[in-house]
Order: structure tokens, then sequence, then C-alpha cells
């Protein structure tokens, strides 16, 4: 059917979800001049037509329509005794009416509701001859005072933070949303942004941004907790600082997993390595406390190191491989909705395995030379006393 008043429409899936929702992408523009603003909008939604990882892009803004304005001129109201207020209230109670009295018929009351004819908004050249009424009880027509002025405007100008706003909204078609945002990065260096428009991304970009930037502060603070813990136990800052020469290699390990597996950091990943800094200090742990426990039985620390690494070699390598085994299905999972927990997996088993390795190379030697030049302690070339196992 033919509705020629509906100038859209839209159609939504119904269920409560999709009415909460937005679209992954949201680019805000904001700028006083509209007509900058809004060429800015539709530059970028045509680059990003050119990619095939955007889809549904629409402006917010819409076309726009028709506008009547009247203008009062100074010097002529001035001439009939008027000001801006009172020509404008007199307007408002013609065009949009007023209640003049009540009509009380058996016991029920009625409004008597008065407005202009509805003739005089058919036109332009109709709305002129609108009467006025003066201060002095005169009624002139409404161009004795005033211009009418025709001119187009757009339906809804949008505000945030104050500020006009034009947004660009689209869904991603099979694409992280780190690619997006670098194809967005891409498509704003290409295109000419006029002064005073300025482009803030929005929808799932800032989102993300923000929960980074919150799972930065939590690993930070992770790490100091269990820095704290840990020389709580060890009643010392030097062996906790050792130890944690396995975390920075358990992100390297995180960044060679995810650049083989083709993985996209994602939250689930952030929130993975904030697991490791609890997890891959386990191994240096107990690594340090058996050297620390020969050496307190009379051992040399040049016997206790090596003997240490030999004894501990397997409680660490069963405690590796079992959390490994136990993360592989959610890894190399391919069924529906694993795209979001696949990379807690890869992160997590990339951060174990690499500092695992640390923990039995690295960490006996940085715990020698920490022991040797900070503690002075000395590496004995022979050894003072020996322990069975």
């Amino acid at each position: 059917m033919d509705y020629p008043e509906v100038k859209s429409a839209d159609l939504s899936s119904g269920n409560i979800s999709s009415f909460m929702s937005s679209k992954q992408i949201s680019l805000n523009i904001f700028g006083e001049n509209l007509d900058n603003s809004f060429k800015t909008a539709k530059q970028i939604k045509t680059e990003m037509e050119k990619e095939n990882i955007f889809v549904d892009i629409v402006v917010s803004r819409e076309d726009e329509i028709p506008d009547i304005s009247v203008v009062p001129v100074k010097e002529r109201m001035m001439q009939f005794g008027m000001n801006n207020y009172f020509l404008m209230s007199s307007l408002r109670y013609g065009l949009y009416g007023t209640t003049a009295a009540v009509y009380r018929d058996n016991g029920s009351e009625y409004d008597i509701f008065v407005s202009f004819d509805r003739e005089y908004l058919a036109s332009s050249e109709m709305l002129k001859s609108i009467p006025v009424n003066t201060p002095a009880g005169l009624t002139i027509p409404l161009s004795a005072v005033a211009n009418i002025e025709r001119s187009s405007q757009p339906p809804v100008i949008e505000r945030k933070d104050q500020m006009r706003l034009i947004t660009v909204e689209s869904n991603l078609s099979n694409a992280p949303l780190s690619e997006a945002n670098k194809k967005l990065d891409e498509i704003i260096a290409k295109i000419e942004v006029p002064e005073g428009v300025r482009i803030v991304k929005g929808g799932d970009i800032e989102s993300q941004q923000e929960s980074f930037r919150d799972l930065l502060i939590a690993i930070l603070i992770g790490i100091l907790l269990v820095f704290l813990v840990m020389s709580g136990q060890f009643e010392s800052f030097i062996d906790p600082f050792v130890i944690f020469f396995s975390i920075p290699f358990a992100f390297t390990g995180v960044i060679w997993a995810l650049f083989i597996t083709n993985t996209t950091l994602s939250i689930m990943g952030f929130i993975g390595m904030l697991m490791l800094v609890g997890i891959v200090v386990n191994n240096a742990i107990i690594l340090i406390d058996y050297i620390n426990q020969l050496r307190l039985r009379g051992m040399a620390m040049s016997d206790a190191v090596p003997l240490a690494g030999k004894r501990r070699l397997r409680p660490v390598l069963m405690t590796t491989l079992t959390t490994v085994f136990g993360l592989l299905p959610l890894a190399i999972s391919t069924s529906e909705g694993s795209g979001m927990w696949r990379p807690l997996g890869i992160v997590v088993i990339g951060g174990l395995l690499m500092s695992t390795l640390v923990t039995l190379v690295v960490v006996p030697v940085v715990y020698s030379i920490a022991e040797a030049k900070i503690k002075r302690v000395k590496y004995d070339i022979e050894p003072k006393a020996t322990i069975e196992s």
C-alpha cells in the first residue's frame, strides 16, 4: 500500500534485546556547523561502503525538510508599540489555540478552544495575512511587522555534551573490532575534516577501549597483590622479584600464541592475561622455595640450584601440562560461540608454556645472580653438603 506521509520504515526482530542494543560501530561527529558535519558524515559513509566488513551503514541525520520562519522586523514593530515577546505570544495563541471559556451543560463542563482558521496555514501567502493584535487594540496583518522566509532545516538536531552531533553507525560482517578500528582510522585519515568538526569513536570500540583500560589496571593491581603476598611468605623482597621474571616472558608467550593462531586480543584475552599473573608464578615459587630449603640444610648454592631444577622438573611439568590440556578443548573449539572464548584458552596456554621454559632456565640464573650481587652470597664451586633425594 502507498502511504505518502510515511518517509521511511525500519524492521526489527521484535525481541527485547533488539530494542536495547545499538549497532556495533558508531562514529560521533561533533560540530556546530551542521552542513560541515553532515558533509563529513556522508564522506565517511561512502568510504565505509567500499569496505566489505561494514554493513547496515546509516547516518543519524535525515534529509532537510521545508521550513517557514517568521522573522520580526524591529523598526515596524516599534511603530505599533510591539516587541518580540508580544508578537510571538499573539501568534502562539492564534496558531496553537487557547481555552477562551468553559461551557456548562447539566453538570458537565466543556472547554471552548479557539484558534485561527486552518486556512491561514495553507500557504506562506496566507500566513502573511494572519491577524495580529497590537497593544493599542488594533488588528494588523502579520506582514506589517514581520517577514515570512522559506528555508530548509533538519527535522531533528541531536546533542551530546551540549554539542551538536551526527552519528554514523554500522554493523560488522565477520570481522573483529580491532580490524574495524584500523579501517576507521584509515578512513578518517583519508577524508578532509573541516575546521570545527571533531570525530569520536563510540559503540563497541569505545566500550572495548574502556574495558581494556580497566583490565590493564586490574592486571597491575594483581601483580602488586601477588608481590605483597610472596614478600610476606618469603620474608624477602628479592625472591618475589626473581619470581616475577616469569611474568614478562609469559606475556611474550601470549603475543606469540596470538600471532601463530591469527587471533585478535579481545576482552576475554585480557581476562586470560589477568589469570596468568596468578598462574605463572606458581612454578617459580615451587622452584625457589625448594632451593631455599636446600640451602637452609647446608647445601651450597652451586649445588642447590641445579638439584632443585632436577627434582622439581616433574612437578613443574605436571602442573603445566594438566593446565594446558584442560584448556586445550577451549582453545581449539570451533562450535557456535567459540570465537568469544577461544582467546582465553589461547592466551593462557601460550603464556603458561613460555613461562615454564623461563622458570626452568632463566629464573635459576636470575636467582643466582641476585643472591651473589645483592645478598653478597658466594657462589661456591665445591659442594659443602650432599642431600639425598
